[in-house]
């Protein structure tokens, strides 16, 4: 009872709204192309173990991220519950040895101007999870800037169960 209610409690949602200038097919291919996020993140992140191929729904892997030459994430598992390019989304759920729970959703949707890109974490890392969840927007944003939106919105929030 208390447990789970308390560690309910520290679940936190990531979201990262990014509009672009682009078709909303377009940008989805981007969301299911691992090049296209090697190539975001090259600046910051070296991974290994990234497939080579787009993304499909059932995949799974397991990744070593380095940021910055030295943060190190050892061991991190995706797998892909859904993609599905013509609802244009995309369900991740991703775990490593010090996070218990990476559900990243990836959502697109046509707009006058393009598409929008969202991108919802549900992040639990025991008494980290605050950090982890910062450290979750400052990632996304970053891809959103690199991939070159037109605006970026973002904010952090607890779970909350409906």
């Amino acid at each position: 009872g208390f447990f789970v209610v308390r560690s309910l409690q520290l679940l936190r949602v990531v979201t990262v709204t990014a509009q672009y200038a682009r078709s909303p097919d377009d940008l989805f291919a981007s969301a299911s192309d691992p090049g296209d996020l090697l190539a975001v993140m090259s600046d910051i992140a070296v991974y290994r173990g990234m497939p080579n191929a787009q993304f499909v729904r059932g995949m799974a892997f397991v990744t070593d991220v380095t940021f910055w030459g030295w943060l190190k994430i050892k061991g991190h598992h995706v797998h892909l519950d859904s993609l599905d390019s013509v609802e244009w989304c995309l369900q991740s759920r991703e775990y490593s040895k010090t996070v218990s729970q990476w559900d990243h959703l990836i959502t697109v949707k046509a707009h006058p101007q393009g598409a929008v890109w969202t991108d919802q974490v549900v992040v639990d890392a025991g008494w980290k999870t605050y950090f982890v969840a910062l450290f979750s927007r400052y990632i996304y944003v970053h891809r959103h800037r690199r991939r070159n939106a037109l605006s970026i919105t973002s904010n952090i929030q607890p779970l909350r169960i409906t």
